[in-house]
């Protein structure tokens, strides 16, 4: 009896468990459409939500979809800002553009204003000069005519009175000047008028290597070419040195290396020249060596001589050039007096040991004349010819400033 009452309230038990369980399916099952009516989802970024609305009776889908926290409205304004800031931003652009332009347009009128100015000057210097020929033509005018003045010598323009053209007045004439220059004590330079060669005139510049110092410069320490005078000035200028005299120092290749004997410093940077060729100035026998030794004397010597008597050791600088004007008190023997081959000149003679003369003519003169310049008015018994019509002289003393041409090796006289 008791069994089975068990057995029926079991029965009842489970019939009520079934019915509950299938009561909570049926009220799950009504219930899930609007579960899924609505459901919330969050942004990646932890901000707003995104809200889904489906409606299904409608069948429309509403979305308000938000990023970082702006709907689409701001971000129509965001987008509509950053047009804006595009658009300056590009006016911007093409304003630094235009001043940009405006820079290079001025940059180039200023280069264009350097160079202007540079000529100016240049022809300023220019000015200078003419008008200090002409003032020096017109003293010697006015002693001519007066002849009252007496033959004086300076370091800038002698005062000497033109005579007749005749051989015995040249002849006093020269008597006159070589009195002057063996006179003459320490570096200075002169400006001499020799009317019998076509009213030339020559400017000399005398070093006493007692007080000064000769050098020769082809490149500055980092191995460029100093090329003119004015690059050797402010170079030697950072070395606060005082470029008193230069000139070019000889012929040069179309490499800007010398042709034949260089030495610098001690150095023997190209070797001698002893070749025969069958023209050039440089190789009309007998060319010559103008050296500096290291106890401090200065020589013109012939390019045999300087093998011979083996100067290498003892030469602190040297270039090799030609042809020689005067050795040994005889002027070149294939110069002619007539000859009508005319160059401007320059040269260098030896007055003594410690007195060397440097030269260049203003007018284009014959070998034999300013191989005579060098012997006979300046008492040179060795002279050696630099270069022809590319020849400059920087003498400040005679108010020349030339700038120099594209040279290779020059001779500088500092301070």
């Amino acid at each position: 009896m008791q069994k089975k009452t068990l057995y029926t309230s079991t029965k009842t038990f489970l019939k009520h468990q079934f019915w509950c369980v299938y009561t909570f399916l049926l009220i799950g099952l009504l219930l899930f459409p609007t579960a899924c009516t609505s459901s919330k989802l969050v942004n990646n970024d932890g901000n707003k939500p995104t809200i889904l609305s489906y409606n299904p009776s409608s069948n429309q889908q509403f979305a308000a979809r938000i990023v970082g926290g702006k709907d689409v409205e701001k971000l129509k304004a965001e987008n509509r800002r950053l047009r804006r800031d595009s658009l300056d931003f590009q006016a911007r652009l093409q304003s630094c553009r235009n001043f940009n332009m405006e820079l290079i347009n001025n940059s180039n009128t200023a280069s264009s204003l350097v160079n202007l100015n540079k000529r100016l000057e240049d022809m300023q210097v220019t000015k200078n000069n003419l008008l200090y020929e002409n003032n020096y033509l017109k003293k010697e005018l006015n002693a001519f005519k007066s002849n009252t003045s007496k033959p004086s010598i300076s370091t800038t323009t002698p005062n000497i009175p033109t005579p007749t053209n005749n051989a015995l007045a040249e002849t006093a004439y020269l008597s006159v000047i070589k009195s002057m220059f063996a006179s003459h004590t320490g570096s200075g330079a002169m400006r001499i008028h020799i009317p019998y060669w076509e009213n030339n005139i020559f400017d000399i510049y005398i070093v006493d290597l007692k007080q000064d110092k000769v050098n020769l410069y082809w490149k500055d320490r980092k191995g460029q070419r100093y090329a003119n005078f004015n690059n050797l000035k402010t170079g030697l200028q950072f070395e606060r040195k005082e470029l008193k005299f230069a000139t070019n120092g000889g012929m040069f290749s179309p490499e800007m290396k010398p042709v034949g004997l260089y030495i610098e410093n001690g150095l023997t940077i190209h070797p001698i020249d002893l070749s025969d060729k069958p023209s050039g100035n440089f190789y009309m026998k007998p060319n010559g060596v103008f050296m500096l030794e290291k106890n401090g004397n200065a020589k013109v010597v012939s390019s045999e001589d300087f093998v011979a008597r083996n100067y290498t050791p003892n030469t602190m600088f040297a270039t090799q050039s030609g042809p020689m004007l005067v050795t040994n008190g005889n002027i070149h023997p294939k110069f002619n007096l007539a000859s009508t081959s005319k160059r401007i000149r320059s040269g260098v003679g030896i007055i003594n040991s410690q007195k060397v003369a440097f030269v260049i003519s203003h007018k284009p003169v014959n070998f034999y004349h300013f191989a005579k310049l060098f012997r006979d008015y300046l008492g040179c018994n060795n002279a050696l010819y630099l270069d022809g019509a590319i020849s400059q002289m920087h003498i400040p003393e005679l108010k020349r400033f030339d700038a120099g041409l594209d040279y290779g090796v020059m001779i500088g006289v500092v301070k």
